[in-house]
C-alpha cells in the first residue's frame, strides 16, 4: 500500500518537475527571442537615425590675417567687383589683401558635410560698438568652399552693417549697464550672422568641400572674433528624428519589432500549414491503398506497392515540398527525411490493421460481425467495408 503510494506521488513529481522544467525552457527561449528581436530592431534604429541625422551644427574658428603695410585699400579699389569673383591671383591677394584666412575644414582634410543634406552657412563677426566700425558702414563678406582637387563647390558674398544706435540710446544703455560694464560682465559689442547660403547641399557623386576661404572686404573693420557656421536644414523624417528622437524611438522600435515578429509568426505557420497538407496528403494515399486491398479480397498482408505508384507519389510529395517561392520551398523539402519516417509508420499500422480482418476478407460481407470477435482483448465490430453506391443496411457478397 505504501510502496504503491510512494510510486504514484514519485509520478505525480516526476510529472511536475518535467512541466516545470518545460515551463521554464519555453519561457527562457520566449525571453531570448524577445531580446533578439528588440535588439535588432533598436539597432536598425540606431543606424537609420545615423544615416538621416547628421551632426546639427559645426562652427569653425576664422583667424584672419592681413598685410598692415597695405591699410589704404589703394590697390583693391578699383578690382573689388574682380576678388569677388575670384579673379584676382591668389598671391597677389595675400601680398596686400583685405582680412582673410584660408583653413581647412576638418582636421583630417576630408569633406564636412554628409551629402544628400542641406546646409545654412554663416559668418559670425564679434565687433566692437566703437566709433570707427559705427562710421565704417556697410561693407562685403566673401566665402568660396573648394575641393581636393582645388575646384571651386562654392562661392557667395553678401554685404553687411552694424546696427544703428542713437547716441541718446548708446547713453542711455551705458548708464543702465554700467555695473555689469565695470565688472567685465558683458560688453559693448555686437554680433552679427552673415548667411552666405541658405540651402546649401553637396551630392554623393561629386567632391567634398574641405577648404575655405572667408574675406572680409574692408580694411578699416574691428573686430573681436569671427567663426564660420554650418546649419543642417532636417527636413521629413529626419526634422522628427532630431527634434522628437524620444518618441520616435518607441514609434520606430516598436513598429520594426512588431514587423519582425509578425513575419516570424507567418514563416512558422507556412511552415505548418505545409506540415499538415502533406500529412494529409499521405494519409489520404495510405487510406486509398488499405481500401483497395480490402475490397480486392485476397490475402491477409498489404499488396506491396507498384513501383509505378510509388514513383507517382514520390514525385507528388517532392513537388509539393518544391511548391512556392524563396524559403518556403526550401523548408518544405528539409522535412522530407521526417515524411519518410511517417509514412513508414504508418504504412506498419495499416498492416497491423489489414492483418486483423485476414479472417472477415475470407468470408462474404454480410454487414454482421462474426461471433466472438476479438481485437486486442476487446470485443470490438469490424468496420463494415461498403462499396461505393452501397447505402446502410444493405449486405455485399
Amino acid at each position: 500500500m505504501l510502496s504503491r503510494l510512494f510510486n504514484r506521488l514519485n509520478r505525480v513529481w516526476q510529472f511536475a518537475l518535467n512541466a516545470t522544467r518545460g515551463f521554464f525552457m519555453k519561457l527562457a527561449l520566449t525571453f531570448i527571442i524577445f531580446m533578439s528581436y528588440l535588439f535588432l530592431s533598436m539597432t536598425i534604429y540606431a543606424v537609420l537615425r545615423q544615416l538621416m541625422v547628421p551632426q546639427k551644427t559645426h562652427i569653425l574658428p576664422v583667424h584672419l590675417y592681413f598685410n598692415p603695410k597695405c591699410l589704404t585699400g589703394e590697390h583693391h579699389q578699383d578690382s573689388v567687383s574682380n576678388f569677388a569673383f575670384n579673379r584676382i591671383p591668389r598671391n597677389e591677394a595675400k601680398s596686400c589683401s583685405y582680412p582673410m584666412a584660408e583653413f581647412f575644414l576638418s582636421s583630417s582634410g576630408d569633406r564636412l558635410l554628409t551629402p544628400g543634406h542641406a546646409y545654412s552657412i554663416a559668418v559670425e563677426l564679434e565687433m566692437p560698438e566703437s566709433p570707427q566700425n559705427a562710421d565704417l558702414g556697410m561693407f562685403m563678406v566673401n566665402l568660396t568652399l573648394y575641393s581636393k582637387t582645388g575646384k571651386v563647390t562654392g562661392s557667395s558674398i553678401r554685404s553687411a552693417v552694424l546696427h544703428y544706435k542713437s547716441s541718446l540710446l548708446h547713453t542711455l544703455s551705458t548708464a543702465f549697464f554700467s555695473f555689469p560694464l565695470v565688472l567685465g560682465l558683458t560688453e559693448e559689442k555686437q554680433t552679427l550672422s552673415v548667411v552666405m547660403f541658405d540651402n546649401f547641399q553637396e551630392s554623393h557623386f561629386s567632391d567634398g568641400s574641405t577648404n575655405a576661404i572667408v574675406t572680409i572686404m574692408s580694411h578699416k573693420i574691428q573686430l573681436y572674433s569671427t567663426k564660420l557656421t554650418f546649419d543642417a536644414n532636417f527636413t521629413g523624417l529626419s526634422f522628427y528624428l532630431y527634434h522628437w528622437p524620444i518618441s520616435m524611438a518607441i514609434i520606430i522600435v516598436s513598429g520594426l519589432f512588431f514587423s519582425i515578429s509578425g513575419v516570424t509568426v507567418l514563416l512558422w505557420a507556412r511552415k505548418m500549414m505545409d506540415r499538415m497538407n502533406q500529412f494529409r496528403i499521405q494519409q489520404r494515399y495510405l487510406n486509398h491503398r488499405v481500401n483497395t486491398r480490402r475490397h480486392s479480397g485476397g490475402g491477409g498482408g498489404l499488396e506491396p506497392i507498384p513501383e509505378e505508384d510509388e514513383e507517382r507519389g514520390q514525385e507528388h510529395i517532392e513537388e509539393l515540398s518544391t511548391d512556392g517561392s524563396g524559403g518556403g520551398g526550401a523548408a518544405r523539402a528539409n522535412d522530407t527525411s521526417d515524411n519518410v519516417s511517417t509514412i513508414s509508420s504508418a504504412t506498419e499500422i495499416a498492416t497491423s490493421d489489414v492483418s486483423d480482418f485476414t479472417d472477415i476478407e475470407d468470408q462474404p460481407h454480410s454487414g454482421t460481425p462474426p461471433p466472438n470477435y476479438r481485437t486486442q482483448g476487446r470485443e470490438e465490430e469490424p468496420p463494415v467495408v461498403r462499396h461505393r453506391g452501397e447505402r446502410r443496411g444493405d449486405s455485399t457478397s
